[in-house]
């Protein structure tokens, strides 16, 4: 059946929901064109909703999903991205790689927590 995504405008932020048979390297190859969704919509806050992707993502394609990541750094794109609990490493290697490339960014397994910190104000 393939990859799908859907994109969704709401008023604060875009969400990309993404479902069917893939993996992560799929995802990821998307994320720089997801970039350039958020920067046409003029939204600087994405949510990347993975939990529908029928895939338990290998080490690497963990690592290569952070470096992709990059792009929403370089861009000012905050993102939270929503795996299942079986597929988030639980050291969170793809998040740390993110991190430790500019990116602000979070993998979380509860929608609404993701939704609330992607929302959050900076605290200044």
């Amino acid at each position: 059946m393939g990859l799908r995504i859907k994109i969704l405008k709401k008023s604060d932020y875009l969400v990309a929901d993404f479902s069917g048979a893939g993996d992560l390297d799929e995802v990821s190859q998307q994320f720089g064109l997801l970039a350039e969704r958020c920067l046409a919509a003029k939204k600087n806050r994405l949510l990347i909703d993975t939990s529908a992707v029928q895939t338990v993502p290998a080490f690497t394609e963990r690592f290569r999903a952070g470096e992709r990541a990059v792009v929403f750094g370089y861009n000012g794109i905050k993102i939270a991205m929503v795996s299942t609990p079986g597929q988030v490493d639980p050291k969170l290697l793809g998040e740390l790689v993110a991190r430790n490339r500019g990116v602000n960014g979070r993998v979380f397994t509860d929608l609404a927590a993701a939704k609330r910190w992607l929302l959050e104000k900076p605290r200044t």
